[in-house]
């Protein structure tokens, strides 16, 4: 069993997301499909930003970036081939960074 440690001064929900300073962003499904979309719902997206997924052993790949006003990201996992696991998912927006993680199945 492999423990991802959570990003400091946020609280997880393994379900829905990671909510930090009452901004929250949720992320859906988790566990989501290797051939499976990943949705971001962005509640106050005040910047424009990058979210990227990192697995265990330290491989990045960008998944997109969001343009100010975003509500919703979308992601089609498919190209990138991933391996069932855990992986860290980072939202980066207006010099913000929050982390949380995901189960790929």
């Amino acid at each position: 069993s492999i423990t991802i440690p959570e990003p400091e001064g946020a609280s997880c929900d393994p379900v829905t997301g990671i909510e930090s300073s009452g901004k929250t962003i949720l992320i859906y499904p988790n566990p989501v499909e290797r051939q499976g979309t990943l949705t971001l719902s962005l509640h106050y997206t005040q910047a424009k930003g990058e979210i990227f997924i990192t697995n265990i052993y330290g491989s990045r790949y960008k998944l997109g970036e969001i343009k100010r006003g975003d509500k919703q990201f979308q992601c089609d996992l498919s190209p990138l081939q991933l391996a069932a696991g855990y992986y860290i998912v980072q939202v980066y927006t207006g010099g913000k960074h929050q982390a949380f993680s995901i189960i790929v199945k």
